[in-house]
């Protein structure tokens, strides 16, 4: 009988910035409430959607240290904070918007569809222009 390949594990990022780089995963939050109010965050700002995702789901060195209570779960003001905190440390947003882009559609399972989540799947940094111009 063949042996069971064990799935792969959250896949690890890197991101370059001024001193270095960052090496860490993303893993969803486990909170559907918390999941939930980041992608409805995306019908006021997509970018800061993006962010707040970005924030809510890294995991490792050069997390966030931008918090979501600070801003009383508003997590399009979490995401605006955490867009900043990312550009304070040298970190060119074309570079940071597909890594949260990828946090983002974490974001989404167990929300949507698996047709809805696809369609969502295409995001790129190309398509980042349209969202920061």
């Amino acid at each position: 009988m063949a042996k069971k390949k064990k799935p792969d594990g959250p896949k690890e990022y890197t991101l370059k910035h001024d001193g270095g780089e960052y090496k860490f995963k993303l893993s969803a939050p486990s909170s559907v409430a918390q999941r939930y109010s980041i992608v409805n965050a995306a019908d006021g700002n997509q970018i800061y959607a993006l962010f707040a995702a970005l924030g809510a789901c890294w995991r490792g060195p050069g997390r966030p240290k931008t918090k979501i209570a600070t801003f009383k779960f508003d997590f399009a003001r979490y995401g605006q904070a955490v867009f900043d905190e990312m550009h304070d440390r040298g970190l060119e947003v074309d570079t940071v918007v597909e890594v949260a882009g990828e946090a983002f559609m974490l974001c989404l399972q167990g929300i949507l569809s698996k047709e809805d989540v696809d369609a969502f799947a295409d995001f790129t940094a190309a398509q980042s222009e349209d969202l920061i111009g």
